[in-house]
């Protein structure tokens, strides 16, 4: 039996968002690749499809599940960054 907080393989990257915020983990939104090209739409991207979306990356990562819906529903395809440090959650 799968966990409840445990996004499946094949969700949204919005239900998997909204999972890992429901463990207490910090989430922000993240460029993807669109046809093999980053969605930053740099054609030179050093780091494609890796780099945050929100203008100050993982200092915005957040728990807030407003927070994370409103960045997925204005970026469907975004992939989801995880900040490794240790510091509290914003809320």
């Amino acid at each position: 039996m799968a966990s409840v907080l445990a996004p499946q393989a094949d969700a949204a990257p919005i239900a998997a968002a909204l999972a890992y915020a429901a463990r207490g983990w910090s989430v922000f939104p993240v460029h993807s690749l669109r046809d093999g090209i980053c969605t930053c739409g740099k054609p030179d991207c050093d780091s494609p499809g890796k780099h945050p979306r929100t203008k100050n990356g993982h200092k915005d990562a957040s728990i807030d599940e407003q927070q994370i819906r409103a960045w997925w529903t204005q970026h469907p395809d975004a992939n989801i960054g995880i900040p490794m440090r240790k510091r509290p959650a914003k809320s």
